[in-house]
């Protein structure tokens, strides 16, 4: 149930709410193929039920939410994984980042990259 609560909240608001940057990530990698876009990255504070919330923006300011991580990589221990496609992300996108939901009141963006297709 919590999680249909934080998708709906990021939904209604998270396209303009701005949070504070920390790198509490590592490693922020992406790549693309087969018209796919493929994040993925480290956290050495996640855990299997640490969430994610994939974003793009055109401008480096405001952000919309493209996907939703919940939980680590079950091979690997802190290591988060994220896949798209391309054709559900516009054009005009410069920037990917992930946030990191710490709990229902706590958002910190963690680690933004530029992006191109």
């Amino acid at each position: 149930m919590k999680k249909i609560i934080y998708i709906t909240l990021i939904l209604l608001m998270g396209s303009k709410v701005n949070a504070q940057q920390i790198n509490s990530s590592g490693n922020l990698k992406w790549t693309t193929a087969n018209n796919e876009l493929f994040m993925e990255w480290s956290d050495k504070t996640g855990d299997e039920n640490t969430q994610w919330v994939i974003q793009a923006s055109e401008n480096g300011k405001e952000y919309n939410a493209i996907g939703y991580v919940w939980g680590a990589d079950p091979k690997e221990k802190g290591s988060y994984k994220f896949k798209q496609k391309l054709d559900k992300i516009s054009q005009n996108v410069q920037y990917v980042r992930v946030w990191k939901m710490l709990n229902e009141n706590l958002v910190l963006a963690a680690e933004a990259k530029t992006f191109s297709k």
